[in-house]
């Protein structure tokens, strides 16, 4: 007979500890209801409500679970939270931007394995944001002044921000959507980005999309993509050793 496993206890937290995840959790309560009535978008919500319940369940109780059971699905708390709360950053706009990156820190004080995923995400967005100036400087290089791409980021409009918009030397412009997740893109992730999306590709002048990830897709969200391949491009850059690989995807989706 199978001896049981070690039994899993939950961490006991200090008390200043639980004071700033009641803090978050009131926050992520309020401003999920908030957005609720506020916004067409239905995921960063209920991403809101529901990581503010964990994090205020956890500051009641003054423990923090090590795992969470979703019905048949068991996950680490960390792990659950944190991608969770990843989610809800990606949809933050670039004005609040330096209040979440502050509250990220605060959290990661408390639960670093819950805001690593986030800050991680926030990180890998810089980094791009640099390799795409980069690229578009090295593109821009032999071309004369009415021949030259030209890069907007954090761009508003028709009910969404967008990461960035390449506009090539023939006016056609190209949208850039950035995920930094370090698990592979999920179909979920593809199918809201498509939705978020479709209002922009109705109303705007926008082209095609260039979708960076850190990672691969999915054999779901792959097809997802092949479905739409004339409008989406997708390439995986890990880091500045892929600017070769950034820079010819940006040349292929201008290629209209």
């Amino acid at each position: 007979m199978p001896e049981p496993g070690p039994k899993r206890r939950p961490v006991k937290i200090d008390p200043w500890a639980r004071w700033v995840s009641g803090a978050v959790g009131a926050a992520g309560l309020g401003a999920g209801g908030a957005a609720t009535f506020t916004t067409s978008v239905e995921a960063g919500p209920v991403a809101l409500i529901a990581v503010g319940t964990l994090f205020l369940i956890a500051a009641l109780a003054g423990v923090l679970p090590n795992r969470l059971k979703f019905g048949d699905n068991e996950a680490e708390w960390g792990e659950a939270v944190g991608e969770a709360l990843a989610d809800v950053v990606e949809l933050v706009g670039p004005e609040d931007r330096a209040e979440a990156i502050s509250s990220l820190q605060n959290l990661a004080l408390v639960a670093p394995e819950t805001a690593a995923p986030a800050l991680r995400g926030l990180a890998y967005e810089q980094l791009i944001f640099g390799m795409l100036a980069s690229a578009i400087a090295t593109l821009n290089e032999p071309r004369g002044p009415e021949e030259q791409f030209r890069l907007s980021t954090n761009v508003r409009g028709h009910g969404r921000e967008l990461d960035a918009v390449i506009v090539s030397p023939t006016g056609a412009e190209v949208a850039v959507e950035i995920k930094g997740y370090s698990r592979l893109i999920t179909t979920r992730v593809v199918d809201l980005m498509q939705a978020q999306l479709s209002q922009w590709r109705a109303k705007s002048d926008i082209k095609r999309v260039l979708f960076v990830t850190r990672t691969g897709l999915t054999g779901g969200a792959a097809a997802r993509l092949e479905d739409e391949s004339d409008f989406y491009r997708h390439v995986v850059v890990e880091g500045l050793q892929d600017h070769p690989r950034l820079q010819h995807a940006i040349e292929q989706a201008c290629r209209l």
